[in-house]
């Protein structure tokens, strides 16, 4: 597989905080999956060739001067055709189509946050498990990641702009 870029959405230190306790209990459960580990959780907002590092990195230097956190509603966890990903899902608004857009057009696009990728009959164990423990939530997108994969190579955080009474 050719290395590529990877732009991703990543949130405050509560709402991690809780998304990290669910994917905790999976790997304490003995869950293991074929998921990336060692990388923040976030939602995927795009992929692009590793030519495009440098571009990139002075866009969301830019970029990121001029959008606000915004808060996302965690609703539903869900499992992906095929039945190998199972996550947790925000519904979508308008501040995350924005910034999708600005790396891939959104059509088709399901934000998520896996928290495991395995085999289907190991995803619908931990469907249970999740499901379980699972509330829903508020969380607040509050930086971007850049990563390039594979293997990951951590490139920046970009933090949001943060506005007097965010």
């Amino acid at each position: 597989m050719d290395k590529f870029l990877c732009v991703m959405a990543g949130f405050d230190d509560q709402t991690e905080k809780f998304l990290h306790s669910l994917q905790d209990k999976l790997y304490s459960k003995g869950f293991v999956g074929k998921q990336t580990k060692n990388i923040p959780i976030h939602i995927t907002l795009g992929m692009l060739t590793c030519e495009k590092e440098a571009e990139l990195v002075d866009f969301l230097k830019e970029t990121v001067l001029s959008m606000k956190p915004f808060q996302v509603e965690f609703h539903h966890i869900g499992i992906f055709a095929g039945g190998e990903v199972l996550f947790v899902a925000p519904d979508i608004n308008g501040y995350m189509l924005e910034l999708k857009e600005l790396f891939e057009n959104s059509a088709g696009w399901t934000p998520h946050v896996t928290m495991l990728i395995d085999d289907a009959e190991i995803i619908l164990e931990a469907e249970r498990i999740v499901l379980s423990e699972f509330k829903e939530f508020v969380g607040r997108v509050e930086k971007i990641y850049l990563y390039e994969f594979f293997p990951s190579r951590y490139i920046g955080c970009y933090m949001l702009k943060q506005l007097p009474n965010d």
